[in-house]
């Protein structure tokens, strides 16, 4: 059997029909202000599956394709609506993986506030926020990101010098919740806050970024880059800036 792997979701791919869209009413219910109540339909017959869309607004991809008509699924194909990306995979164990992620950030996480002076806040929201989502607590791994997000974006408005690791490990926590969420609109803020603080993404945030499921928003994206390639960049720098700007563009 093949399962439809959506962040840290999976949903059997059984014969019959699975409906993607925003409205409760669908099969798969996608958290994502650029689908479609009812956007798309797979239906399954055999062990063979195909994808149509169902006159969506802003269309549906298949590894980069749009689809006209109903079009087959394989094992490995990525479907793209709006800014979630759903793949189709052969194991549930799959969903597995991001709780791997989730344990290999909590070390580091622990690690870098064990690292830190004191009382400092950064430090101890990073901590909070791992500690949450290691214990599969989301509604206050939100809440955790949210104040770790916030306190690091007031941090660069008034001009604190702020350890770059901070901002790598938070982008990295916003991506995990953003893949066990379906919810775009985590990586959106992380990205904002590096566009506030005019900073090219770290090597580890942009590579968790890209091997996700879950991408940020092409014109947040595009935005980012537009600010951000304005300013004198190291040629490492550079180099990050333009693997963003592929993601802005969908590759």
């Amino acid at each position: 059997m093949l399962y439809l792997r959506m962040g840290g979701h999976i949903f059997p791919m059984r014969d019959g029909e699975i409906a993607l869209g925003r409205s409760s009413q669908c099969e798969v219910v996608l958290v994502d202000g650029r689908a479609s109540r009812r956007h798309a339909l797979i239906r399954i017959s055999g062990g063979q599956a195909t994808i149509e869309d169902l006159g969506s607004r802003n269309g549906v991809l298949v590894d980069g394709m749009q689809v006209m008509e109903p079009m087959t699924l394989l094992l490995g194909s990525r479907i793209t609506i709006g800014s979630t990306n759903l793949v189709v995979v052969d194991t549930p164990g799959t969903a597995g993986d991001t709780a791997d992620d989730v344990a290999r950030m909590r070390r580091k996480t622990r690690d870098s506030a064990a690292a830190t002076e004191p009382g400092d806040v950064f430090g101890g929201l990073l901590n909070q926020c791992a500690k949450d989502l290691d214990a599969g607590r989301v509604s206050d791994a939100e809440f955790s990101i949210t104040n770790l997000l916030m306190s690091l974006k007031a941090g660069v408005e008034r001009g604190a010098n702020i350890d770059p690791k901070f901002f790598e490990l938070a982008t990295e926590l916003a991506s995990l919740l953003a893949e066990q969420t379906g919810d775009h609109d985590w990586l959106d803020r992380a990205i904002e806050l590096h566009r506030v603080g005019s900073r090219v993404l770290g090597p580890g945030a942009l590579r968790r970024i890209e091997a996700g499921d879950v991408r940020p928003d092409p014109t947040v994206l595009a935005e980012y880059v537009e600010e951000v390639s304005a300013r004198p960049l190291a040629l490492e720098e550079r180099e990050r800036l333009e693997r963003v700007s592929r993601l802005s563009q969908g590759h």
